[in-house]
């Protein structure tokens, strides 16, 4: 087996010259370039124990040493990189050392006068061990102050001198310990004298971490030297003063400390003032760093911050605050800067903090990294109303407006005043007023829209429509209508060689919508070229949005409406005739409003893709398609819900990513659907206000209406860089895998009731990539099983609750690759707690439709039918086992009717009657073979909570096969002790050598025990089983689930597991 690439949690991260970040993911090392996001190196460390933590110092220019740890393991290594060429990263390893227990945290000394590197380590019971590190690589540990009884959860040691140590440590019951160490060396050997200066009840829940701040930090928020920030489960964070390290308090086994919350606590003259408190978060917080701005303006507390990293996978900023309140203790109240969500699921595992740059490791494999310094001032929140020369009142205020450039806005106030808003990029607005003559218009209300960045359309109460020039700043009448104008919607078009737009204007009470086709005509004016009536479906059609798109022989205008269907109007059908009927009109966002309409031209000559977003909260795209005597076709082909909503506004092409926007409770979200990311997050108090939004590169100008003032912020850069694209951040329970022409598409469910769909493919320097292409939210529980058909274009999902879904897929979609929408519901999805455990499926190629075996948490199976054609269920059979939980089904052939199932008890069965026991207790895994010895056998494999892999021989008559082949000795065999802990998947790979003919192939087995094992099996005529174990490796996946094999990009067979993350092995002809 050749390791190929995995996705699993970041446990440890640090940062290496400017661009260099080393990553702890599993047992391997990788080093990333932070602008490019390439992977520059990567090496195993450790042979199965992931890594836990990194430091690094520098030894000269280009040089460094780190010190990596996992568990009791340390190793040294050395660090380079080619100083013209940055583009790789060359690792030199030394041995691994072995500690006396569990290691917590260590710090390198910056004093290494005879060239060797010393480190301070803090291990799991508050003992103290010196390594050394000399010019091989060689660690050597000495332990230089005794380990205790207590059980820490955190620590954190920092040098104070070369030669002393000051340590900070937390418990499992909440108190924390702060001692020094002097640290002494004779003859080569080092030795301590230890003092304990702090020995206090700190939280009400266990401490995950600590951090004692540099004295620039206790400085600068007026302490003598020294603050300790602390975190807990009790979801607090707490600052302390322990400047003075003069005090000597006794440990917590000399106090005879009661064990458990809620005891009486210690004496309080061992206990440090608590300067801050904070609660944060919505459950425990693993980490708490400082952030101090050296480079700023302030020397003062403005310079320091505080992050906190929890098990929501959240960080939030700090800021201090003077506490105002006499009567309090505290000296600062820490108050809320920003919340960052850069991570999906649960677990923000490692934090490394260098300068003003932070990154964060999280459980969904992601890497993420900002720069702290501060957002810049001109992408902070800034206000804009300031009444402009002439308005009646200072509460006139800006009734609509709309972007008309980058930095410019079209705004209409109440009294009717039309200016020119400017937002520089200095955060300064400006006010200009235009032509006060068409004041009146739109005096008391006014819409107003835009198409691209030469011309902004208004209309108001009497049905006037104008058009404002943004080249000239003309404003001028465009159009006449008889009512009161409540939607006004433009497109940029091309129309005969020339720039034009195209208008949509609807008027209350009216049945149909006025489409104006607009150009300018030699540089002059803008002029009317047409207009059209469109007659609207009924009198529940409101339209909401608008696109218009010419195909050849056909100039389509799409309406979109709020109660969620769409029409569709060929303008060019009689071009005397003012009024038209729709070709169509289709429900494609239930019954909520379609909020925006994109239009995208396709290889596939005259159709098109059409892109809507609606407040159902999908985003979706539909097919259309007209046959060769004019009837046209309107087909969805992609649909999912969004990870924020439901209100989705709008969406764009930007850099050829697709982005949406819209609210997602009391803030504005812009996402990006390609790489799966959230771009922007802007606090605007929801979606219920006037607001205008220009997307641009890294971000945009959001403007919006808040307590009647207008208030506007821009985002020139990401709020963070992702180094890999995150995964679940929770335990994957069940995948599948089908091979496509771009990469092997890989669906994975988990805990967290998401399914996602994985691209795996190499690039051009021959490294693996993962791309997460799409999350499907339609489950309420967690997955339970998943299943692709042959042809990958039907997946089959299950979870609890009864929940069973079908999903289609379609490929080579322009900009968005593949399309998935849920095509069928079962007929009982929800209708009860029952869990699908498992399912299999046939595909019935004469008939095309799928024949699908169920089986329940409650023992019961059900066998149906479905019609993909006509979308239909059909029942066939249900029938019960006993009364224990069933784990596995599959059928024992493609063309079999026949159904194997697997329990708790530890049973196979083809029916309550037929049986046969393998296992001491639950199946976990079962896979079965090609039929064997000319067709008439079936070999099932099993894999048992026992840690026993089962080998069992089936006849093809089920009564007579199963029953006459138990009295023969040799048709099961089980093998004990297969792994450490449960078995908990298999995949049958071909064999070398020829045997895969003589009835022989490789067995690939995983467990809880992060083993994954080949095996040689082999079934001779005589029905002898021979098992053989081939080879033995380690996986960072932890809890493996499932496992699938798979065919490579370069042919070859590899198999993907998963568990607490993915990994990808290649199967190689000789083990």
């Amino acid at each position: 087996m050749q390791h190929e690439r995995h996705r699993v949690p970041v446990t440890a991260v640090a940062f290496w010259r400017q661009d260099v970040v080393l990553a702890g993911e599993g047992s391997m090392l990788n080093a990333y370039h932070v602008r490019s996001k390439d992977l520059l190196a990567s090496v195993n460390i450790f042979d199965g124990q992931a890594i836990h933590g990194i430091i690094i110092i520098i030894s000269d220019a280009n040089d460094g040493r780190a010190l990596v740890w996992g568990g009791r393991y340390v190793r040294a290594l050395k660090l380079s990189q080619d100083e013209d060429e940055r583009t790789s990263v060359g690792f030199k390893l030394g041995g691994i050392a072995e500690a006396s227990d569990w290691i917590l945290d260590a710090a390198f000394s910056h004093s290494n006068s005879d060239g060797i590197s010393r480190a301070a380590i803090v291990t799991a019971h508050s003992a103290l061990t010196i390594a050394s590190i000399d010019h091989a690589l060689v660690v050597c540990l000495e332990q230089v102050v005794p380990g205790s009884n207590c059980i820490l959860y955190t620590a954190h040691v920092t040098w104070l001198s070369p030669f002393k140590c000051l340590i900070a440590s937390g418990t499992a019951f909440g108190d924390i310990i702060v001692w020094s160490a002097g640290i002494s060396v004779h003859d080569g050997k080092h030795a301590a004298t230890w003092q304990t200066h702090y020995t206090f009840s700190a939280h009400d829940g266990s401490v995950f971490g600590v951090q004692i701040a540099s004295g620039e930090v206790a400085t600068a928020l007026g302490l003598e030297k020294h603050v300790l920030a602390s975190c807990s489960d009790d979801r607090t964070i707490r600052l302390w003063d322990i400047s003075d390290l003069s005090s000597r308090s006794p440990t917590i086994a000399e106090t005879q400390r009661e064990t458990g919350f809620g005891s009486k606590p210690m004496d309080e003259v061992h206990t440090p003032l608590c300067i801050a408190k904070v609660m944060g978060h919505i459950s425990r917080i693993w980490h708490v760093r400082f952030l101090y701005d050296a480079q700023g303006a302030n020397s003062d507390h403005r310079a320091v911050r505080l992050a906190s990293f929890g098990e929501d996978a959240t960080w939030i900023t700090w800021s201090f605050r003077l506490q105002n309140d006499s009567s309090v203790r505290s000296k600062y109240v820490l108050q809320h800067e920003y919340t960052e969500r850069p991570h999906t699921g649960k677990n923000i595992w490692s934090v490394a903090h260098e300068g003003s740059r932070i990154a964060v490791g999280a459980a969904d494999g992601a890497i993420s990294i900002r720069d702290v310094s501060g957002i810049n001032a001109a992408e902070q929140r800034k206000s804009l109303t300031i009444p402009p020369k002439g308005c009646e009142t200072k509460s006139d205020m800006i009734r609509s407006y709309a972007f008309t450039s980058a930095r410019e806005l079209l705004a209409i106030y109440d009294q009717g005043n039309i200016v020119r808003l400017f937002v520089d990029t200095d955060g300064a607005s400006q006010f200009v007023g235009l032509s006060a003559s068409y004041s009146d218009a739109v005096r008391g209300y006014s819409v107003c829209t835009s198409s691209d960045h030469s011309a902004g359309f208004f209309a108001g109460m009497k049905g006037n429509v104008f058009v404002y020039d943004a080249v000239k700043h003309q404003c001028y009448e465009i159009a006449k209508t008889e009512r009161k104008v409540v939607g006004l919607f433009s497109q940029r078009i091309a129309s005969d060689g020339e720039e034009g737009h195209a208008l949509l204007v609807t008027n209350i009470g009216l049945q149909s919508a006025l489409c104006l086709q607009l150009s300018f005509k030699n540089g002059k004016e803008m002029t009317r070229v047409s207009s059209k009536s469109l007659i609207l479906p009924d009198k529940s059609f409101v339209v909401t949005s608008f696109a218009q798109h010419d195909i050849p022989g056909c100039s389509l205008a799409i309406l979109g409406s709020r109660s969620g269907s769409i029409a569709i109007y060929n303008l060019n059908v009689g071009t005397d005739r003012d009024s038209l009927d729709a070709l169509c009109c289709v429900s494609i966002h239930g019954k909520e409003a379609v909020t925006s309409l994109k239009v995208l031209a396709t290889p596939h000559g005259d159709d098109i893709n059409i892109l809507s977003t609606g407040r159902d909260g999908t985003f979706a795209v539909h097919e259309f398609k007209r046959d060769p005597v004019g009837a046209v076709q309107l087909t969805s082909i992609h649909q999912l819900l969004l990870p924020f909503g439901p209100s989705i506004e709008g969406q764009g092409c930007i850099n050829d990513h697709l982005w949406v926007w819209g609210f997602k409770s009391k803030s504005f979200v812009v996402y990006d659907i390609t790489s799966q990311r959230e771009i922007m997050n802007v606090e605007c108090g929801g979606v219920h206000r006037n607001w205008a939004f220009e997307p641009a590169t890294n971000g945009g100008t959001f403007v919006w209406t808040q307590a009647s003032n207008l208030y506007y912020q821009r985002q020139t850069s990401l709020p963070f860089d992702l180094l890999n694209s995150g995964g679940h951040g929770r335990e994957i329970k069940t995948m599948a895998t089908s091979p496509t022409k771009a990469g092997l598409l890989i669906a994975t469910g988990a805990e967290d009731t998401n399914i996602k769909l994985w691209l795996l493919r190499t690039t051009e320097d021959g490294h693996g990539t993962w791309r997460c292409l799409h999350t499907l939210s339609k489950h309420n529980t967690g997955l339970q099983h998943l299943w692709l058909s042959q042809d990958g274009t039907y997946l089959f999902s299950s979870g609890g609750s009864q929940e069973f879904f079908i999903w289609r897929i379609r490929y080579d979609i322009p900009n968005l690759a593949i399309g998935i929408l849920c095509e069928s519901t079962h007929p009982h999805s929800g209708t009860s707690d029952l869990r699908i455990t498992s399912f299999a499926v046939q595909e019935e190629t004469e008939n095309f439709h799928f024949r699908i075996t169920m089986v329940f948490s409650d023992s019961s199976i059900q066998t149906w039918q479905y019609n993909p054609h006509r979308k239909i269920w059909s029942f066939l059979t249900s029938s019960n086992y006993l009364t224990s939980c069933l784990t596995q089904c599959l059928f024992l052939s493609p063309s079999s009717s026949q159904v194997l199932i697997a329990s708790t008890d530890g049973h196979i069965a083809i029916s309550a009657r037929i049986r046969h026991k393998i296992h001491q207790n639950a199946i976990l895994s079962m896979t079965t073979t090609a039929k064997l010895a000319n067709d008439h056998l079936d070999l099932i494999i099993t894999g048992g909570d026992d840690n026993a892999i089962g080998l069992t021989i089936l006849g093809d008559d089920d009564d007579d096969g199963m029953k006459k082949k138990k009295k023969k000795k040799k048709t099961c065999v089980v093998v004990p002790r297969a792994h450490a802990a449960a078995v908990t998947a298999l995949a049958v790979v071909g064999g070398g050598g020829g045997k895969e003919e003589d009835g022989g192939f490789w067995l690939v087995t995983a467990g809880v025990d992060q083993r994954v094992k080949i095996w040689e099996i082999e079934v001779d005529e005589g029905i002898g089983i021979k098992v053989k174990l081939l080879q033995e490796r380690f996986t960072a996946v932890a809890d493996v689930s499932c496992m699938e094999a798979a065919r490579l990009e370069d042919g070859q067979i590899g198999i993907v597991l998963c568990g607490v993350g993915m990994d990808v092995w290649r199967i190689e002809k000789e083990a």
